[in-house]
């Protein structure tokens, strides 16, 4: 993962959910292509859904 992916995530965790999404506007447009955007994606997708408690217990993976 490159330094501008990892920081755009960091970024991510730190705003609320309306300007998560206009950085994602963002970044679709003025962004290389060194970004893959569906990375961007799956995090706010995963951030809605742990705020929203749709989380899955450590209890109920497999991790063998």
């Amino acid at each position: 993962m490159s330094s501008t992916k990892k920081e755009l995530i960091e970024i991510i965790d730190y705003l609320p959910k309306p300007e998560q999404m206009l950085l994602l506007e963002i970044a679709k447009r003025f962004m290389n292509q060194e970004i893959d955007i569906s990375d961007i994606e799956e995090v706010i997708s995963a951030r809605n859904s742990y705020d929203a408690d749709r989380t899955i217990s450590h209890n109920f993976i497999n991790w063998d």
